[in-house]
C-alpha cells in the first residue's frame, strides 16, 4: 500500500491527515520513507483494527467490474445471388457479415469503454483530491495566533510561522560533531574538523491545529535542508525517534528540551549508521575518521594507565550518543 492510498483508507474512516506527500505519495507504508512513518504513527494511534483498514484498502484499490457489452446490430440480410453459366446460384452469407461487424463493433466498444473508465478514474481522484484541499482550507483558516511569555520566547530563540497546515516551531540549534562511534569504537573528532563543521542551525517542529507533532528536520540559517551525516531528504534521529512525543503539550520549554537532546545525539557520528558519508560542505566520513583520535571502546572514554590517575575524563553519561537505529 502506497502512501496515497493509505490516506485515502484513512480518510474513509473520518481521519483527516494534514501531510503534502509530494513526491512521497508512491512510497510504501512499510518504507523508511520519513512520512510512511508519520503515517503508521496515525494508523497506530487511529485504533482501527489492521484488517479493517486492508480491507477499506482492497476496497478501494480493487478495479470496478466491468458490465458485459452488448452489441445490438441491425437485421443485415445477406442472401445474395450469382448467375452462373445461365443459371442462378443463391448464397446466403448473413453469418459471415454480422460476425465481422460484430468483431469491429466490439473493438469499438472497447476502446470506448477504456476511455470511460479513465475518465471515471479521474474523477474519482480529482474529487477526493478536493475535498483534501477543503479540508486543508478549512484548517488553515483555523490557525489561531499564539501567544508565549517573552520571557521564553528569548531564552529559547524560537522563530514561530505557519506553513497554512501547520504551526512551525523553529529552535537555533549548535551542531558540532565531537565524537565519532564506529564498530562499538569511539574517536575524538580532529579539532580542526570540529572548528569546520560547528555551525548553528535551526531544527523545525511542525505542529497541526491539534497539537499532533507531525516531524523533525534541520534548516541551514539561509532556510536550505541542512546536509549533514545523518541527514539528507530528511533526518535520522535514531533512538530519539521514540521519544518524539506524538502530541506536544503546548509548552514551549518541552520542544526545547528536545532541542538539546538532539543537539547532544547530534554531538556524535554514528559511523555504523550514516545517511549521507560524503555531505555538501562537509568532510567525507573516510577523510573525517581517519583524522579523529581513538579513544577506546564505547562506554571507556579512552584506555588508561592503572598506576596514574585520570583528570578531566568524559563522563560515561555521553556513552550511547549517536546510537541510531
Amino acid at each position: 500500500m502506497n502512501l496515497s492510498y493509505a490516506i485515502r483508507t484513512l480518510h474513509e474512516h473520518q481521519i483527516e491527515v494534514s501531510l503534502d506527500l509530494g513526491v512521497h505519495a508512491q512510497c510504501d507504508i512499510d518504507s523508511n520513507c520519513p512520512l510512511a512513518i508519520q503515517v503508521r504513527k496515525i494508523i497506530k494511534e487511529s485504533g482501527i483494527p489492521v484488517l479493517t483498514l486492508l480491507d477499506t484498502y482492497a476496497r478501494l484499490s480493487k478495479p470496478a467490474i466491468p458490465e458485459p457489452l452488448k452489441l445490438d446490430l441491425p437485421d443485415i440480410s445477406g442472401e445474395i445471388t450469382l448467375t452462373m453459366g445461365g443459371n442462378p446460384l443463391k448464397f446466403d452469407i448473413t453469418k459471415a457479415i454480422n460476425a465481422q461487424i460484430s468483431k469491429v463493433g466490439m473493438l469499438k466498444l472497447e476502446e470506448l469503454r477504456a476511455i470511460e473508465f479513465s475518465l471515471v478514474n479521474m474523477g474519482k481522484q480529482l474529487n477526493f483530491d478536493y475535498a483534501r484541499l477543503v479540508e486543508e482550507a478549512k484548517k488553515a483558516r483555523s490557525l489561531q495566533q499564539l501567544s508565549f511569555p517573552e520571557d521564553e520566547l528569548l531564552r529559547y530563540r524560537v522563530i514561530i510561522n505557519t506553513d497554512n497546515k501547520n504551526y512551525l516551531f523553529m529552535f537555533p540549534l549548535y551542531y558540532s560533531p565531537q565524537w565519532i562511534v564506529h564498530g562499538g569504537i569511539r574517536y575524538e573528532t580532529n579539532p580542526l574538523d570540529v572548528k569546520g563543521l560547528s555551525r548553528e542551525v535551526y531544527v523545525v517542529f511542525p505542529i497541526d491545529l491539534n497539537k499532533n507533532l507531525m516531524r523533525a528536520y534541520i534548516l541551514t540559517s539561509a532556510g536550505k535542508k541542512f546536509s549533514h551525516y545523518h541527514g539528507a531528504d530528511g533526518d535520522c534521529w535514531g533512538h530519539l525517534s521514540g521519544k518524539f512525543p506524538a502530541r506536544w503539550d503546548g509548552k514551549l520549554s518541552s520542544l526545547g528540551n528536545m532541542v538539546s537532546y538532539m543537539e547532544k545525539a547530534l554531538a556524535t557520528v554514528n559511523g555504523d549508521s550514516l545517511m549521507n558519508s560524503d555531505p555538501s560542505g562537509m568532510p567525507r566520513y573516510k577523510d573525517l575518521i581517519g583524522r579523529a583520535k581513538k579513544l577506546g571502546l564505547e562506554g571507556e572514554i579512552r584506555a588508561v594507565d592503572k598506576d596514574k590517575p585520570v583528570v578531566g575524563t568524559e563522563p560515561a553519561r555521553t556513552t550511547g550518543w549517536g546510537r541510531r537505529v
